[in-house]
């Protein structure tokens, strides 16, 4: 008996598994045709299963997926009979028409895999379709326009673009986006907000960007730069009943002014298209000069040298600036020649390029000189050769730096000395009674003052005190009861606000659903969508109102939210009146206690400061001998003067005061 139910049971067990399979299965709709550059959705629907995972089409040429699918889910109770679908809307567009044919492939279900047939999609030209359902070409309304600023440029010329979206008659319509456009092997900057102009045939936006020409001659084709648009495509009236009161007046041509009063607009999205432009690029003019290196457009070259009147052994900046429009990506600063006798540090470039724009610009270059003889220097001009485009001809770009005055004493050695007879001072003494004083001026670093250094010392237990501080005020924050609540009141105000200026549809009920879920967990609801039922039992009465409004906006044809719902929403999230907490016994004690030490070492380290400033205040003693006074007399008025010090140690050594 018991062989005998198993297998009655396997039996039953595969025919409801076989069941199951052959009523699984997965296609497309008959998908509607399409037109070209207009937005569109195709549906793949799954009977009797759902998708595991995200969804990804076979690529097709000609056809652009434009974002994730939307996703609904229909199910039904026939006779007892229980059936399911999950469908989703791909957003589509296609680029050009014909017949687009999707292959067959396999997806992975929560059934198992499943097959997708092949399905071909025909597609007409781009149609604006009206609320009775009749339609006209996108072109009678419509029209885009690409015009450069030169039809013949020169290789790597830098040329302007305008594209124009014009409107056709009393149509309405705004732009979405910016313009997109991909020409092989042209680089151009982005395109530019658009600007309303009135034009002769109605209104217009246009554009604006800068295009690069390649740098081989020949013909080049720009392709259409495209412009996603809202176009008015008709007027539908309200819904009403009974009578119309003004048939009669429609009868005598009041029909468009009552259309505009009692109708709302309709608006189709499209994507329009320009023309295409045909560049032929010339070459630059032969021979080249020798010292050009491909910059083509209008340049200026400035330098400048900072100080003019240097000591020997000052850096000097020679700054080097190269501005105008062009080529920039292959623009480069000209090189620059410096004398032998003159100490180079490495120079340091910079750009300098507004967002956005990368063919108008400068760029700089700072190289540091430093001098060793004195007199008058002056440094060789600098040139850059480019290519003018205005003009047709190779020009030059020259900047003459302006002549150096050098003073001070000539330095026969590098400044850096060596210190190793600095280690045994008094068996040298005698040897640095012989040398002789140096002339000139040195300059050199100062010593930290002993403030900096008590201020240094003190900054540790400064910064261990604000980390202490900084700890308690995470331990609070991190342990407040009401921080996941005030979290929650901040995204709920920030989906209001996504809703309040919702651009469409789609944005208005992501920016709802997103309040609806923060809201059920500011409630402390624990449904993933509360009734307004439900919300009438809660003590704020306003809850169940706003909810319901929501609920409307979100399934109702129009998704329009009704006027004041945002600020009675806001209003909701409000937080309540704080109360003060009740004090607990002992709690300044223990902070007297907690926060005394910390008190009591940042006391001790500022009278520490104090009393070392008062000591850096005392008068000292200038007595020196008169041998010295002299040499004494230069350190004090320099007190950064190497030189100075160095022929005062000089004299000390020879007064036997090698300390």
């Amino acid at each position: 008996m018991n062989a005998i139910r198993t297998a009655t049971a396997c039996a039953l067990g595969m025919l409801a598994w076989a069941s199951a399979a052959a009523a699984q299965q997965v296609y497309w709709t008959p998908p509607e045709g399409l037109g070209a550059g207009q937005r569109g959705e195709l549906e793949l629907v799954f009977e009797d299963s759902a998708p595991r995972g995200a969804v990804t089409l076979p690529h097709v040429d000609g056809l652009s997926v434009l974002g994730q699918p939307s996703q609904s889910t229909n199910l039904s109770i026939v006779n007892g009979r229980r059936s399911s679908s999950v469908t989703l809307s791909f957003p589509v567009r296609a680029d050009h028409t014909g017949t687009l044919q999707i292959p067959e492939f396999t997806i992975d279900t929560d059934s198992g895999p499943a097959s997708v047939e092949a399905v071909e999609v025909a597609v007409g030209r781009a149609a604006l379709r009206a609320a009775d359902g009749s339609a006209s070409p996108i072109e009678d309304a419509v029209q885009a326009r690409l015009t450069p600023s030169t039809m013949s440029p020169y290789a790597g010329e830098v040329f302007d673009l305008e594209l124009s979206v014009a409107l056709t008659g009393t149509r309405r319509g705004e732009v979405i986006g910016a313009p997109a456009s991909s020409s092989a092997g042209i680089a151009a900057e982005p395109w530019s907000e658009g600007r309303a102009v009135r034009t002769a045939g109605g209104s217009a936006v246009r554009f604006h960007t800068r295009a690069v020409a390649p740098t081989n001659a020949g013909r080049i084709e720009l392709a259409p730069a495209t412009q996603d648009m809202q176009i008015e495509s008709g007027r539908a009236r309200g819904a009403g009943g009974g009578s119309d009161p003004f048939a009669a007046m429609r009868r005598f041509g009041g029909a468009d002014l009552l259309d505009s009063l009692f109708s709302r607009p309709q608006m189709s999205e499209a994507s329009v298209a320009s023309n295409a432009v045909q560049l032929d690029v010339q070459p630059l003019p032969a021979p080249e000069p020798a010292d050009f290196s491909g910059a083509v457009g209008q340049f200026t070259l400035e330098s400048t040298l900072t100080p003019e009147a240097p000591q020997t052994g000052e850096p000097v900046t020679w700054t080097l600036r190269l501005s105008g429009t062009g080529n920039w990506p292959s623009v480069s600063l000209p090189a620059r020649a410096v004398p032998a006798d003159l100490r180079t540090l490495q120079p340091k470039p910079h750009s300098e390029f507004a967002d956005g724009e990368r063919f108008h610009g400068a760029m700089s270059e700072d190289l540091v000189l430093v001098p060793s003889q004195p007199g008058e220097l002056a440094l060789a001009p600098v040139r850059f050769v480019f290519f003018n485009p205005a003009s047709g001809q190779y020009e030059t770009a020259e900047a003459r730096p302006p002549l150096l005055h050098i003073s001070g004493a000539p330095i026969a050695q590098p400044l850096a000395q060596s210190g190793a007879a600095a280690q045994n001072a008094p068996a040298v003494a005698a040897a640095a009674v012989e040398r002789e004083p140096l002339t000139g001026v040195g300059v050199g670093h100062a010593p930290l003052p002993r403030r900096t250094l008590m201020i240094a010392a003190a900054a540790p237990f400064a910064a261990l005190f604000a980390a202490w501080l900084a700890l308690l005020a995470w331990r609070a924050w991190s342990v407040d009861p009401r921080r996941a609540t005030r979290r929650t009141r901040r995204a709920m105000r920030a989906a209001i606000a996504a809703a309040r200026r919702a651009g469409g549809a789609d944005e208005r009920i992501a920016a709802l659903l997103a309040w609806q879920h923060h809201a059920a967990s500011l409630m402390g609801i624990d449904l993933a969508a509360p009734t307004t039922a439900q919300l009438r039992q809660l003590d704020d009465s306003r809850w169940a109102a706003v909810w319901a409004d929501s609920e409307r906006a979100l399934y109702r044809r129009e998704h329009v939210l009704p006027l004041g719902w945002c600020d009675g929403a806001l209003t909701l999230c409000a937080p309540p009146p704080a109360v003060a907490p009740a004090p607990r016994p002992g709690g300044l004690r223990r902070l007297v206690l907690r926060t005394a030490p910390a008190l009591l070492l940042l006391a001790l380290a500022l009278l520490w400061l104090a009393r070392a400033a008062h000591a850096d205040e005392r008068p000292q003693d200038s007595a020196a001998p008169s041998a010295g006074a002299a040499a004494l007399a230069q350190v004090q008025a320099r007190p950064l003067d190497w030189v100075a010090r160095y022929n005062l140690g000089l004299t000390q050594a020879a007064e036997q005061r090698p300390g």
